[in-house]
């Protein structure tokens, strides 16, 4: 998806509580923070902000946490220059044993190049609150360190990546297919968008959630894939059936 739109985020556990009571709030309405983490469901477009965020501040290209974490001869010229953006703590964390050591190791590199400020970025399932966040407070001086959550895509954002007149006829459609959970999220969309473009809205909605699940249970993370690489892994039906059960099971709860 080519098109960036101007995101919102949320203060789940708020450093600075008056920012939280704020309507609309920015990543860059974080500027000035020492460090911040920045949460999201997988494909919500964490990546993307930190890479628009650093640019806008003239900051370090994004270091992927697994390459931040590895160990080196000397510390790269680029990570003098803060704050530093550390994308994708989940990265490290999937298939490694307890979740904690890959926190623990980008805590020990803040501190050897002198506790800079930093913005840190994990998918929502792979944050442990709160003790991810006492651990983050020593690179701060105890102070609490804030966690955004990127907040969903709303309608004038996707008109804006799908453009008009498209957007509203597919907006629409969207929800009279009960699709409408795939919109938020740009990944999502972009996986609903290919599969009407390949296929078309078919008659059935069944039919447009059933082709849109199978794009969906596809994993689009490399890193994440390469990790589980050794894993004897479910099938695409496997997934798919295990996904349907815990369905029916939350509506019958």
């Amino acid at each position: 998806m080519s098109v960036i739109v101007k995101r919102t985020v949320s203060v789940i556990e708020p450093g600075d509580k008056s920012r939280s009571g704020n309507g609309v709030l920015r990543i860059r309405d974080f500027e000035t923070a020492h460090s911040y983490v920045l949460l999201g469901e997988p494909g919500m477009g964490k990546s993307t902000e930190f890479e628009e965020e650093a640019r806008r501040i003239h900051a370090a290209p994004t270091i992927p946490a697994y390459e931040f974490i590895r160990p080196k001869p000397s510390t790269p010229s680029k990570w003098q220059k803060a704050p530093l953006f550390i994308d994708g703590l989940d990265e490290v964390r999937v298939g490694a044993g307890d979740p904690r050591d890959a926190l623990n190791k980008v805590i020990e590199q803040l501190e050897a190049l002198g506790k800079p400020q930093f913005r840190l970025s994990c998918r929502s399932i792979s944050w442990l609150e709160p003790g991810d966040r006492k651990r983050l407070a020593k690179l701060s001086n105890s102070r609490d360190i804030p966690v955004l959550l990127l907040n969903p895509l709303n309608n004038d954002d996707i008109r804006e990546i799908i453009s008009e007149p498209k957007a509203k006829a597919f907006i629409r459609q969207a929800y009279e297919h009960n699709m409408e959970a795939f919109l938020g999220n740009p990944q999502l969309l972009d996986v609903l968008l290919k599969s009407v473009e390949n296929d078309g809205w078919s008659d059935s909605p069944t039919k447009t959630f059933e082709n849109a699940c199978r794009e969906l249970i596809r994993e689009k993370n490399h890193e994440h894939r390469d990790a589980r690489s050794s894993e004897i892994l479910p099938s695409s039906e496997a997934v798919l059936s295990a996904a349907g059960q815990l369905a029916a099971f939350m509506l019958i709860a």
